[in-house]
Formats: C-alpha cells, structure tokens, sequence
C-alpha cells in the first residue's frame, strides 16, 4: 500500500462500479468452450456453499502446502489452512496441547498500526518445499505472503512440529511506496528466489533466500509494455516466469477494470524478455495462472488465465500465445465474481494434480469463496465424455480409466475426494448432477444412495462378473474389490503372541495408550457395523467407549500406521492395504506387521470398494460399458496389479500382489447387505465422542 493510498471503501469504488457492466464483456460468439461445473466448497455467506467460513473474506492466494492442506488468504487479517474438501485444519493449540483449534495464522499489521485497524490486505502466496530441512532458503519458513501494505511475511511451524497461529514481518516495504499484488519463488542457477509482482511501483521485485533485494539493470522489462501497467501478478511455471499486467489506478495502488485491459509477458527466472503471450483482447486485469497437467484432457498443458475483472477464465497456448478457447458452464462463459487464484492440486492429500481450485473475493470483495472447477469436457453437448466421482484411490482409478479410453475410445473426467463428500454432493445435486458413474472405497456409501433411489440398475451380465455376495442388494451397484479389516503392529513393542484373538479386547484396560485408531474414516465404520450386528448397540457402545478410552486419535489411515511403525502407537486398527502401501513407501525394512484375528471374528471383516451409474446421467449407455469394464477381466487384470493392494473379485481375477490368498479370509458372518448405509455406525461414533 503507498503512503498516498485511498481509504479500502474509496479505492473499491471502481470494482462496484463494474459489477454491472460484467455481462457486457462477455467473451465474443464462436469461441470454443470447455465445460465445467463450478463447486463452491466454502463460502462466508451462509447456505452458499456447504460449509461456511465468515472469516474468509476476499479469498486471494491459495497454495498446497504439507499434506492434507492448502492455504488461502483473506483480507479478515488471516491466513485459513483448509482441507481439500473445504473443512478447516485443525492443530493443537500451543499453550494448550489438550485444545484443537482452527489453523488460521494470524498475518501482521504494519508497525504501528492501530489495534482497530482494518485488517491488512494479503495478496500472493508462496510455499517453501524446503522448509524443515537444513539449510531451508527463507529463513526455513513453509509459507511467505506478500501483503498490498508493501510486507512481506512468513511463518514456519516449530520445531516440535506445533503450529503457531502467528506469522512475522520479514520485511516491511511500505516507507517506498511498494504494493504488493502477487508472489512465486523459483530456484535458479543463483539459488532461491522470490519473486513479487509490485503494482505500487510498476516493478518486479526480486528477493534472494534471504529475503534481500536482488537487482538487475534492464531485468524483467517489456519494452512494448503501453503507459500505466504494472505487474500484478507473477507464477512461476515449466521453468519459467509468467507475468500479467494491469492498467493502474491513479493511485498506483488498485487496478482499473475495463475489456482489453490486461497483459501477459513470459520471462526467463534471471529476467529476460522472452515473449509477450498476449494482450489487451479479452484480457481485463489478470491475475489468476494456472498450466494444466498433461493428463487433463483436451486441456493438457495449456495455459488458463483468470479475469479478476470480469470473472471470465480464458485458454491459451503457453508457448505461442494462441487463444484456444473459454471455460463455460451449461454452455455458456463461466464467471466467478471477484476471481482471484486458480491452482492445480499437488497430489498432497488435499487436491490431486487434475483437479483445479479457485478463489475469489466476490460482491465488490467483500466476501470470500473457495472452490473446485471440475472439468466435463468439451461442448459436451457433441462430445461425450464421461464424469466419475471416486472416493478410490486415484493412481489405481487413473490405470482403469486409461484402460477403458483405449478400450472405448470414450473420454472420462474424474474428479477425486472423500467419499463421504461426494455423497453429500450428490445427494445436493439431485438430478442436475454432472456425475455418471461413482467409485467408492466401502459399499455404505453406495448403499446410502440406492436407498434414496439415486442409482440406475446394473444390467445381469455386470453383476454376475462378481461373486453375488459382493453386489449390491438391489441390483444398483456392482462390488470392485475387496479388504480385509487386520491389526498393524509394532514388532519392537510387541510379538505376535501377545496380541488379541478377538477385536474387542483392544477395548479392555490392559491395552490403555496403546491403540490407534481413526474413526472419521469411512473405513472404520463398517466394522462398527459388524460388531452392531454380531453383538448388539449395547455391546457395541461400551467397545468404541473402551477404545476411546485406550486410544491416540489420528486423522487418517496413513497417519496412524505411520504412527504405529514409528513405535508413537503400539497397535492400530486398520485395513490391510494401508500397510502394503507404507512398505512400498519406507522399503523392505519395516518395523511392523499385520495380524489377523481368530477365525469369523469380527475384527476379519471384509467390506467391498463398488461402483454405480447415476440415475441421473445423461450417458447411461456409456456409464454402463464403464461399468462393465470395470469388473471384466481386462479391468480386474489392472486393478490386481495396482498400487491399491486390494483383492480383485470379478471375472475370476487373483490379485498379482503378494498378499494372503483371499480364499484364507476367514471373515465373520456379517455380508455387504448387513452393513447397509452406515447411519447407525455414523450415530454411535459421534454418541460416544469418536466423530
């Protein structure tokens, strides 16, 4: 922010004034169209999103950072850490490790600013993938912001591995007029740098690991580059450096909106000019930068820029600027009031590298939204393409999907998330869902949808590929795979001697402090079924009440059999692949394993991933073959030899892994048709403070 900047309620005043004129600069007739389905996942005004945030107010940057999180910021003074569903994280609070608190980092006012003062205005973000290592560039912090008050931040997590709630000045650029719009950092051949798009000055500023000013006679300069535009952004992408431009505001601290008022410059990571990608034309002040992965469909590798100024989101060739079309929705241009990032997912347990997250500060930025674009395809119309959700894992998802499109010649779009999410999703979109065909890990969750008559019948010869102890009941779903519920163990702590016959020991005294367990994954909850319909409600609250008490609580499956390997828990409750996964992650060398329970004990429960063609698709023929596949030979043949771990159970298929034989599974008596939709687990847990 410069020293002469106008008061926030006096410099917005030309966003208002263009929220009218929106529709009036729409993308001309005959562009081509991308179609997607815009996926608001949090908002900060009630009913308008699934979940509500009222502290996320103009919601600008967003960054994947450590596992299971991506960060946003918002001008409500803070920087919010939210899961990819949209759920905010929450860590141990410092003072208080027994209290959970919401992870949103408190980001610095400018020294001597008023206590009432309105919150600073943090733009760009960027993650520090070194952080926690020796030698970490920028001071060792995980995330740095860049505010319009001409600061730059950063925050780091302590040692300990707590997280401050806290982040620090590191260096304060407002006394020269600096308005900081946008960040990205890159290593160069000089090591680290930090790059920041100041509007205030018309420049771009350049940061070594240090956080000290790099400067360079003539760097980053675009000789064509009309009066009045300064940069406004700036991403680091293939090894290069993209920076838009915006017409500046006679303050030099806001940007004036207008059709055609916007650049595109590709500079090299020392500075040079290297090509102009584009500009004026349906440019209007562009912020937001995203390039599509290679495995994105008919969007592969190209380069989608966003409008802040008029919402639209506009395609373009990254090497030669050529204008490749619009994202749309429904058939038309696709506008988001008030966009600001698009970011692809990092495959980091928050967003899958395929799936695209925007954010944006809508109603003249003054409230906030975080979403997911969800790509259908192109003209979808005259196109076919089919829409999966799954709630699968998404390499063993991605090997059948590629399998099917060499088969069918069809195109899929996929869009991954917690299963749970996707139900609630579908059940909310009703028959305006975009979704032909859904894949889960547990069979509850299609169950859950075939008794709310969702799901389109699955034709005799689908279903009789499966054993029919692993379809559904109705005939509306078709089971995949199977696991098998298992105890992992630390063998430093304990031999296999002196573990439990019977699952329901782990709840007794003698096992207090020494159980892992993760009960908001779906996976736990069939087995909860189990013991309902074995022993009884009764029987089945005082065992999660016992676990309870004898438990560490972990947010995933991933986590806690970490945790149990590292020696932090001696014993957790898992399914069997979990394991297979972390050997193939750690090498040979474990410090755990895997027992089974007494046979038909209710601890050996085998439960099904399956798949369903909604009723509502409007590809039904298509969903269908998909679904055929999915269970012949061909199809169970990938799934066998995947990563997944788990066991085929269609067309005859063996798993190619080295797990015990299937056919030595001795599973208790309780069948897919006794675990139902999952309610009643789902109201234990949270009746005995598990959920």
């Amino acid at each position: 922010m410069s020293l002469y900047r106008l008061p926030r309620s006096l410099s917005r005043l030309g966003t208002i004034l263009t929220l009218g004129l929106l529709s009036a600069c729409s993308p001309p007739p005959g562009n081509k169209l991308f179609d997607f389905k815009e996926l608001d996942l949090t908002s900060s005004v009630a009913a308008a999103a699934p979940r509500q945030d009222a502290a996320l107010l103009d919601a600008w940057g967003l960054e994947f950072g450590d596992p299971g999180r991506v960060w946003v910021n918002t001008n409500s003074g803070v920087s919010i850490v939210y899961q990819g569903t949209g759920e905010v994280v929450q860590v141990k609070e410092v003072a208080r490790p027994a209290k959970k608190v919401d992870l949103k980092v408190r980001l610095p006012a400018l020294p001597g600013a008023a206590v009432n003062a309105v919150p600073p205005t943090y733009t760009g973000l960027v993650f520090n993938p070194l952080h926690g290592q020796k030698d970490s560039p920028f001071q060792g912090d995980a995330f740095i912001f860049v505010s319009e008050d001409g600061v730059v931040a950063g925050w780091r997590p302590l040692a300990n591995g707590e997280d401050p709630l806290q982040a620090s000045i590191r260096r304060n650029d407002n006394p020269a007029g600096a308005v900081y719009k946008g960040a990205t950092s890159a290593l160069t051949s000089s090591g680290w740098r930090l790059y920041v798009a100041n509007f205030g000055q018309g420049e771009l500023d350049v940061f070594d690991a240090a956080y000290q000013p790099v400067k360079s006679d003539g760097a980053f300069t675009d000789p064509q580059l009309p009066f009045g535009y300064a940069p406004f952004n700036v991403k680091a992408l293939g090894g290069e450096l993209f920076v838009t431009y915006a017409k500046q505001s006679l303050d030099k601290a806001n940007d004036v909106r207008g059709l055609g008022n916007g650049y595109l410059d590709v500079y090299s990571l020392d500075g040079k000019f290297l090509r102009r990608l584009a500009g004026g034309g349906l440019l209007n002040s562009p912020w937001g930068l995203a390039l599509a992965p290679k495995n994105y469909g008919p969007l592969s590798g190209q380069l989608l820029v966003g409008n802040f100024g008029d919402g639209y989101i506009h395609v373009y060739n990254p090497a030669n600027g050529d204008f490749e079309g619009t994202v749309a929705e429904n058939g038309h241009p696709l506008q988001i009031d008030g966009l600001w990032a698009l970011t692809f997912g990092s495959d980091n347990g928050a967003g899958a590298s395929n799936q695209l997250f925007f954010t944006a500060g809508p109603s003249a930025e003054s409230q906030g939204v975080f979403g997911q674009l969800l790509q259908l395809g192109v003209n979808v119309a005259a196109n076919l393409v089919l829409t999966v959700y799954s709630g699968q894992h998404q390499q063993t998802v991605d090997s059948l999907v590629e399998g099917f499109e060499k088969q069918s010649g069809v195109k899929v779009s996929v869009r991954s998330d917690d299963e749970g999410v996707l139900t609630n999703q579908i059940v909310e979109e009703g028959a305006h869902s975009p979704a032909d065909v859904f894949i889960t890990e547990n069979s509850p969750a299609l169950e859950s949808l075939g008794a709310k008559n969702l799901l389109a019948p699955v034709p005799g010869a689908t279903l009789s590929a499966v054993p029919s102890a692993y379809d559904s009941p109705r005939g509306d779903w078709v089971g995949l795979s199977a696991r098998v519920s298992a105890l992992v163990y630390n063998t430093a702590a304990l031999k296999e001697s002196a573990l439990p016959a019977d699952v329901l020991d782990l709840a007794k005294p003698a096992w207090k402090g020494k159980v892992g367990l993760a009960p908001s994954e779906t996976d736990f909850q069939p087995l909860v079924t189990a013991v309902v319909k074995l022993f009884g409600q009764a029987a089945a609250f005082q065992w999660l009440t016992g676990l309870k008490a004898n438990s560490e609580i972990y947010p995933d499956n991933e986590t806690l059999v970490a945790a149990v390997n590292s020696g932090q828990s001696a014993v957790g409750l898992i399914n069997h692949y979990y394991w297979y996964r972390l050997r193939d992650e750690t090498g040979p060398v474990m410090h755990s394993a895997l027992h089974y329970y007494a046979p038909q004990d209710a601890g050996n429960l085998v439960d099904v991933s399956g798949a369903a063609v909604l009723k509502s698709s409007l590809h039904q023929d298509a969903a269908q073959k998909f679904l055929a596949y999915l269970v012949s030979r061909e199809g169970q043949t990938v799934l066998a030899g995947s990563e997944s771990y788990e066991y085929p159970i269609g067309s005859g298929v063996k798993t190619a892994k080295a797990l015990p034989p299937f056919e030595q599974v001795k599973a208790p008596r309780v069948g897919v048709s006794d675990l139902g939709d999952g309610a009643a687990a789902l109201a234990l847990l949270r009746q005995v403070g598990l959920l």
